[in-house]
């Protein structure tokens, strides 16, 4: 599962995503981002006050990018596609980047 077919339906799924449909357009790490509230200070519990650290986030989203083989805005790359047996989106993730 972890090896070829977890990857592959994440990657279709964001290829999917990545195309949009009428009226529907996917804008790469802007949407791929949490919303402003998710970066607010905690107003209550143990962790009041706290804070998400963007910088962190961003690393760990970099990080989920590079393991699923996507380039850096979060599109899968040409050789990830391949491998992955899903090179008939080549053509149209290419126009992507």
């Amino acid at each position: 599962w972890r090896s070829e077919t977890g990857p592959r339906i994440v990657t279709l799924q964001k290829a999917l995503l990545l195309l949009g449909g009428p009226g529907l357009v996917w804008e790469p790490l802007k949407d791929d981002d949490n919303p402003p509230r998710f970066y607010e200070p905690l107003p209550t519990g143990p962790y009041k006050g706290k804070t998400t650290d963007r910088k962190m986030v961003d690393m760990k989203l970099q990080a989920y990018f590079d393991t699923l083989g996507w380039d850096k805005r979060g599109i899968p790359t040409k050789e990830t596609l391949q491998k992955l047996d899903l090179g008939f989106l080549e053509r149209s993730m290419a126009k992507l980047r």
